[in-house]
């Protein structure tokens, strides 16, 4: 992911990002940090087209993601709100919700590319656990891992 001289503004507001440059490597684990406002989230925002830059590229593999249909730039990209979604019922449940159809070896592994495993293993009732109205029986972090498998 490249971001290369980048000017953002949100209509009517003064500019977001100005000559913000970021290169990400293929399979690096990148985490944005900064104050509230600071452009964190335009960031991603612009990666994933919902926004267009003022000025500069965005490019993902070397091509410019304006050129790319947005079916096939955000099929290529997974992306966990800082708001999860999850649901009450067991983590199972959660995990199936995304793909019902899924076999017990594609959960399985779905936890375990989540590194979610690990804290579903020390669960009482593991899989089976209830996680509550909106994961509130998890932590924040479980709720992140839980989201993303």
């Amino acid at each position: 992911i490249s971001f290369d001289s980048i000017q953002f503004s949100y209509p009517e507001r003064e500019s977001v990002l100005n000559d913000i440059s970021l290169d990400i490597p293929a399979g690096a684990t990148v985490g944005l940090v900064g104050s509230t406002g600071s452009g964190k989230t335009t960031l991603v925002r612009l990666l994933l087209r919902f926004h267009d830059p003022i000025n500069g590229s965005v490019k993902l593999d070397g091509h410019e993601v304006s050129t790319l249909t947005l079916s096939s730039l955000r099929g290529a990209i997974g992306l966990v709100s800082q708001n999860t979604t999850l649901f009450p019922g067991s983590i199972r449940d959660n995990v199936l919700y995304g793909r019902p159809d899924a076999s017990e070896e594609e959960v399985l592994e779905a936890a375990r590319i989540a590194e979610a495993t690990s804290f579903i293993d020390e669960l009482p009732l593991g899989w089976n656990t209830d996680i509550g109205e909106e994961g509130h029986r998890l932590s924040g972090g479980q709720r992140q891992r839980l989201a993303i498998a």
